[in-house]
């Protein structure tokens, strides 16, 4: 009788101690920049620790956007600085803000009619752009905001439309 609860005992722990799939990478661990899809548990805890922006800001969606769009067109000037060439990318971006506004993840989606770049470019683009880029405000927790991003921006092909 000994013998037999011991090798259950023994069964119960193999049993609970084996997690089935492969393990995923703690939120705490997840990189700055990664592809949406990737590391999906850790990106779905990102949503337990984040806070959508309007919702920061009194649901202001129009001010949402506004910051939105200034950091977009913040990374397209930044690419002609360093010589990265953005024109043509068309993604979808999540990106996740601290409370003082630094970005601590950019998550991504390269849209099937996008121009090619390689994902070392790319994601060291992004993690470049995230050392020299601050939100132009003070947030009460840490926040995301996910939409469609395009390159060149609205903004800079408008400006070079006045230059003709």
């Amino acid at each position: 009788m000994r013998r037999i609860n011991f090798t259950v005992l023994c069964l119960l722990l193999v049993a609970f101690s084996v997690s089935p799939g492969k393990a995923q990478m703690p939120v705490d661990t997840l990189a700055k920049v990664f592809h949406i899809g990737d590391h999906t548990e850790a990106f779905e805890h990102l949503f337990l620790r984040y806070n959508h922006l309007a919702s920061q800001l009194g649901q202001d969606h129009e001010r949402a956007y506004a910051y939105w769009t200034d950091m977009l067109q913040k990374m397209d000037l930044y690419s002609e600085e360093i010589g990265v060439d953005l024109n043509g990318l068309q993604l979808l971006l999540y990106a996740f803000w601290d409370p003082n506004g630094r970005l601590e993840h950019l998550a991504y989606f390269l849209k099937p009619n996008s121009k090619f770049i390689e994902d070392e470019v790319l994601n060291d683009f992004f993690l470049r752009f995230m050392d020299t880029y601050q939100l132009p405000v003070t947030l009460e927790k840490p926040t995301y905001l996910f939409t469609h991003a395009a390159f060149p921006t609205v903004a800079k092909r408008l400006s070079s439309l006045k230059k003709h």
